[in-house]
């Protein structure tokens, strides 16, 4: 869905990777282009080496940071992206997913353990972003059941959006019935997911899901 870069906080990274080389590069070439130059061809070179580690510095982070699942716990939707993800023990995932997921994310549901000690135990690694919602072992197919017993009534985006803007980006979705709030990555924006009647996601959309 369109917004999810937002959440994932990449985007700078496409800004970057734009104005390297569609902007910069054709400006160095245009000023240090000079018929008959000795060392023209090497200038050039340098240039193009350049502008291709951009790129694959860019497409790399942009692999790492892309959101391969949308997790769906307790009263929210987790964006979890291959550099976060954590295998049974504990340890990063990335690499083994730098060339796969490419497409939509995998919508999924994890829970928490009903066991008291489990569960606390539980929290505070999530608190400490090693919880179950970081690991793709975990996980279950999408429960549109327990999706719906935390889903939250349309009108309360109203609280933390302009009701106008709701009531705009809503009037898309005739089928949104509830919404429940998507975490995206540290320092990128949170998003809300709309769901309909059988707590099936309809869509992702840019409005704010708490008071920022």
């Amino acid at each position: 869905p369109v917004p999810l870069p937002k959440a994932t906080g990449i985007t700078h990274i496409f800004l970057m990777m734009l104005i390297i080389d569609v902007i910069l590069g054709p400006i160095l070439t245009f000023i240090i282009y000079k018929k008959g130059k000795k060392t023209l061809k090497i200038d050039l070179a340098v240039i193009i080496i350049l502008q291709l580690g951009a790129m694959l510095y860019g497409m790399y982070f942009v692999a790492q940071g892309r959101p391969s699942w949308l997790v769906q716990i307790e009263d929210r939707v987790i964006l979890v992206s291959p550099s976060i993800a954590l295998d049974e023990k504990n340890q990063s995932i990335s690499n083994r997913f730098y060339l796969q997921h490419w497409g939509k994310p995998i919508i999924a549901s994890v829970e928490f353990s009903k066991n008291a000690k489990v569960y606390g135990e539980q929290v505070i690694l999530d608190a400490m972003g090693q919880g179950v919602v970081y690991q793709p072992y975990s996980y279950q197919p999408y429960n549109t059941e327990n999706a719906l017993k935390k889903a939250k009534d349309l009108s309360g985006l109203n609280q933390y959006n302009n009701p106008n803007s709701v009531k705009e980006i809503l009037s898309n979705y005739p089928n949104a019935k509830f919404w429940l709030p998507l975490r995206g990555a540290d320092f990128a924006e949170d998003l809300v997911v709309l769901l309909d009647e059988r707590g099936n996601v309809l869509s992702i959309v840019e409005l704010k899901p708490w008071s920022s």
